[in-house]
């Protein structure tokens, strides 16, 4: 199963990541991805799976919820 919005996602963990205080470095190392793979995720240029966001998630400590949902849902 693959992402519809990238841009969308990339925009949100790049947010997430900001506010956790983290380097792309940092965040790709935690969720057991490539500096590369985590970058064009967090660029929205490459449509990823739901396997890559639960690794993400996990690594961030956040739910897919904070992926997906929109802030007044």
């Amino acid at each position: 199963m693959l992402v519809k919005d990238v841009a969308a996602l990339g925009s949100k963990l790049f947010a997430i990541r900001k506010r956790l205080g983290l380097t792309q470095s940092q965040a790709a190392e935690a969720a057991n991805l490539s500096i590369n793979t985590y970058a064009e995720i967090e660029r929205g240029v490459v449509n990823t799976g739901v396997e890559s966001i639960i690794q993400i998630c996990r690594a961030l400590h956040i739910t897919p919820n904070e992926f997906f949902l929109e802030k007044d849902e």
